[in-house]
């Protein structure tokens, strides 16, 4: 019902919008995630708040979502913003997805975690959000005898950035447990598996992909992609983007969900499509030494998605693999896909 203000304004509290936080909002995801506000109309629901280091790097849908730049690695930071904003949910998509200094990785994937958890925890109750999603990592579970692998497996991360990711699943646990005691906002993670779409980093084999034949289509020398026999599970990024906000506006409070399609394709197939949509033709080497595939790569790698369907009735929107990398293609030749 709408209630007369001061200045003699009307509101109403009914059809006021809840306010969703999106920790690093100018990564691979975070990107992505501001064009998906815009094509699911989620910014009639919602008022969105972007969060990054450097926000100049929003997309053109990016004026539906307010940006702050600031470090929330400083101390204190995140417990400021948190009592500035307000937020009822907060989507957590900091991070970094490799390198080869554990600390830096634990100190972003799993400290900041859990720096987040403990200052929503310290505001006043009815100041608190009503759900922390946390984003972890196939990479948790490495190598694997039982497919598909489900949320239970076993935890066998066999690079660093799983490791930093099964600490944060630890942190996620901790404070899990001691909602029933009712010390702890509530808290979802979700493990996905390989993503494609646009702003892909070169960092990941898909973006290296696309470099190297790029780079091969200007200068005609032979390409190295590594061992391409080996099998992954890729999902959309839009898909990814949907489970997410279903988790974080409906999940079940402590419970952890894998995001991903059910099934793997082998990194050949992805390549040739690669090669299909660049119109590459010709005589092309390809040399296993490539650091596109790391000396703990997994044979095969692909995830139950059974609970995450069951809760929400969540259902992918692309039925072909190659669908999603032709469309992710198209934002390449257009140069909306910077390779960093």
């Amino acid at each position: 019902m709408p209630v007369e203000t001061t200045n003699g304004e009307k509101q109403s509290k009914q059809n006021k919008k809840e306010k969703v936080l999106i920790l690093g909002a100018c990564g691979f995801i975070g990107k992505n995630l501001q064009n998906f506000i815009v094509e699911q109309a989620l910014y009639k629901q919602f008022d969105f708040v972007g969060v990054d280091l450097a926000v100049g790097v929003k997309t053109s849908e990016g004026e539906y979502c307010k940006m702050i730049e600031c470090n929330l690695i400083e101390k204190g930071r995140i417990r400021k913003l948190l009592e500035e904003e307000r937020p009822e949910y907060i989507l957590n998509l900091m991070g970094k997805a490799s390198g080869d200094d554990l600390g830096e990785l634990i100190h972003l994937n799993a400290t900041f975690s859990e720096e987040l958890i403990k200052s929503a925890n310290e505001l006043q109750e009815n100041q608190r959000p009503k759900k922390i999603l946390l984003v972890g990592s196939a990479a948790e579970y490495g190598i694997q005898k039982q497919f598909p692998i489900r949320e239970e497996s076993e935890l066998n991360p066999q690079t660093l950035y799983g490791l930093s990711k099964v600490i944060q699943t630890q942190i996620f646990k901790f404070y899990r447990g001691r909602r029933g005691a009712g010390t702890t906002v509530p808290l979802n993670l979700v493990r996905t598996f390989n993503i494609i779409g646009p702003y892909m980093p070169r960092s990941l084999a898909i973006g290296s992909f696309v470099e190297k034949i790029k780079k091969y289509k200007a200068s005609g020398e032979a390409i190295c992609v590594g061992n391409l026999e080996s099998r992954r599970d890729f999902l959309d990024v839009r898909d990814v983007l949907d489970a997410y906000f279903q988790v974080l506006l409906q999940g079940s409070p402590g419970e952890i969900y894998n995001v991903c399609r059910g099934r793997s394709i082998k990194m050949q197939e992805i390549w040739d499509t690669l090669l299909d949509a660049f119109e590459v033709k010709g005589a092309m080497v390809v040399n296993g030494a490539s650091t596109d595939v790391k000396s703990c790569d997994l044979d095969e790698s692909y995830g139950d998605n059974s609970k995450l369907k069951y809760a929400f009735g969540w259902g992918m929107k692309l039925v072909e693999e190659k669908d999603a990398l032709l469309q992710s293609l198209r934002a390449v030749g257009t140069g909306h896909w910077p390779l960093t």
